[in-house]
């Protein structure tokens, strides 16, 4: 019992050091959170572990909660400062759908 619990608790610590270590050196390098959670895994091993399977948690999830606790929650996109509200999004889309396309059939 002492070697499965010792086996759980070293993938686990491994675990955690692989993705924090990936996802730092990925934030040094300018990368988004997106960016991110596509390159950073786990290794092999430890990605077969029966003790780190996804099963309520994942490294995407991880990976986005480092990026929040070490740059912050902005993403560098201005929009997402004032985000608008779904219906006033919609409605503005919308609206600007509508003039491109009548400014299209115009310049026909």
């Amino acid at each position: 019992m002492f070697k499965t619990a010792s086996k759980a608790l070293t993938d686990y610590r491994d675990g955690i050091k692989t993705v924090l270590d990936q996802a730092l050196a990925g934030i040094k390098q300018g990368k988004t959170p997106d960016e991110l959670v596509q390159e950073v895994k786990l290794p092999t091993e430890l990605a077969n572990s029966p003790y780190l399977q996804e099963y309520y948690g994942s490294v995407a999830w991880a990976v986005r909660g480092i990026y929040a606790d070490y740059v912050g929650w902005f993403d560098g996109n201005a929009t997402s400062l004032y985000p608008l509200p779904p219906t006033e999004r919609a409605r503005k889309m919308l609206k600007l759908s509508r003039w491109a396309s009548e400014d299209a059939r115009s310049s026909q």
